[in-house]
C-alpha cells in the first residue's frame, strides 16, 4: 500500500503521517477552557504528536480572542479562520 504525501500547497499537512495527529478546533471561550489544559498536558508528557489548533475567530473582538490566549497560556494557533459577525449581536 503507497503512503499518500500531501502537497506542499496543502494547508498544514501533518509532519510526519506515522504519528498520531489530533486537531482541537475552538472558536469561544468555553472551547479554549476545555482545550487549554490538554494542550499544557500534551506539551508536559513532551509527546511527539502532530497537534494543530484551529481558532474559528468567533469573538467580535481581537482583544477578547487575544486575552483568552493571554490567560490561558495557549499557543499562538496554527490556523485563524477569522469567521466573525459585523454586529456582535449576531453571533
Amino acid at each position: 500500500m503507497q503512503q499518500t504525501r500531501l502537497d506542499e500547497s496543502d494547508l498544514s499537512p501533518p509532519k510526519n503521517f506515522t504519528l498520531p495527529t489530533v486537531v482541537f478546533i475552538v472558536g469561544v471561550r468555553p472551547n479554549f477552557m476545555k482545550v487549554a489544559p490538554i494542550l499544557k498536558e500534551i506539551a508536559r508528557r513532551q509527546l511527539n504528536w502532530n497537534v494543530f489548533l484551529i481558532h474559528t475567530g468567533q469573538h467580535f473582538s481581537k482583544e477578547m480572542s487575544e486575552l483568552i490566549f493571554d490567560q490561558l497560556h495557549m499557543p499562538a494557533p496554527d490556523l485563524h479562520l477569522r469567521i466573525t459577525a459585523k454586529d456582535p449581536a449576531l453571533q
